[in-house]
């Protein structure tokens, strides 16, 4: 029988189970890019904690049946050692109920993304559980979290990893438009085919939602909460083409450039939002006549002409390409190895 390897266990230790126990698996890289500085270190410490009995592992395949990296779960010893050494733990469910089905577990790795990519910027992030338990959802909703941004804006998440089924798109489209306990959604579309499945649903009937609605490819998104998920963020994209922009309240945006030479409010649709789409387009004439204040929008490059063609009697709107290789920055490849 092989020796205990940890004698005591560390404070990283217990966040780390923690975690794992939380929001039930995260892989290899997930936990060095929470935890760790050196891959090296990462390794052997889920070594250990692994040899010990805290975690178990299970191999992570491609669509191949090639081992891409492992996915660890807590089991009851790392339970019982978060009961002996963190105060506050509440125990919800038990090690046996964290394992995920080996053909779910790929798309439990990709939601847990989402964590471990926004974590260190301050977002806050419920698993499907307590978004559920909190907003009193059906069990069997296919909501998949919840995002809480620095600003406390709140924001339902649903994470579609593969090519869907019919009965996927349009259950999460009957969940979009019944449910009002948040005023905001994000879809995040891992496939080609599924983000334009799920965006002729959400077009046909976007008038229908109570709650806004954005839909994004799954990286791009990801890359957009990291250089805008904040009011700060945002004012800071504005403030690169319109100069003096202000958040106002009680008008048609949220934000206006007020200088001497013009006053002019600023948008932007490089988050696909169906609000802010509904909003640039209900800024007809009439309503410039009568709040005098132009607008402009800041579009991605490749979506500009189509949207001037879209706004050609708006001529007080005006559109700005952007680059998408902004994102690039944030984007990150290969995540799981």
């Amino acid at each position: 029988m092989s020796s205990i390897k940890i004698k005591r266990l560390t404070g990283r230790d217990i966040e780390i189970l923690n975690t794992i126990y939380r929001y039930r698996t995260f892989t290899t890289n997930q936990v060095f890019r929470l935890f760790f500085e050196k891959i090296e270190y990462c390794w052997k410490r889920l070594s250990y904690l692994k040899q010990d009995g805290y975690i178990e592992s299970v191999p992570v395949v491609d669509h191949r049946g090639m081992k891409t990296t492992s996915a660890y779960y807590i089991t009851p010893l790392g339970i019982k050692a978060l009961h002996e050494n963190t105060a506050s733990f509440m125990e919800t469910s038990n090690a046996s109920d964290n394992r995920i089905p080996g053909r779910r577990l790929r798309y439990q790795i990709d939601v847990n993304e989402v964590y471990t990519r926004l974590c260190k910027l301050s977002f806050l992030f419920w698993d499907s559980r307590e978004t559920k338990r909190h907003f009193n959802l059906d069990r069997n909703s296919s909501v998949n979290g919840y995002l809480i941004t620095p600003d406390q804006h709140g924001i339902g998440l649903y994470v579609l990893s593969k090519d869907p089924e019919p009965l996927t798109i349009s259950r999460i489209a009957a969940e979009l438009k019944k449910t009002t306990a948040m005023s905001s959604y994000l879809v995040l579309c891992k496939t080609l085919t599924a983000f334009q499945e799920m965006h002729e649903v959400i077009q046909r009937d976007s008038h229908t939602y109570p709650a806004d609605v954005r839909l994004l490819p799954y990286e791009p998104g990801l890359a957009l909460l990291e250089l805008m998920g904040t009011q700060a963020q945002i004012e800071q994209l504005y403030a690169q083409y319109l100069p003096s922009v202000t958040r106002v309240q009680g008008e048609p945006f949220a934000y206006k450039s007020m200088d001497e030479e013009q006053t002019a409010y600023i948008c932007e649709l490089l988050s696909n939002s169906i609000k802010t789409r509904h909003q640039v387009f209900a800024y007809n004439p009439y309503e410039y006549q009568a709040h005098q204040c132009r607008l402009t929008v800041l579009a991605w490059e490749d979506e500009v002409d189509s949207l001037r063609f879209q706004l050609t009697s708006y001529r007080h709107i005006k559109v700005i390409g952007i680059s998408r290789t902004i994102l690039t920055q944030y984007e990150q490849k290969g995540g799981l190895q």
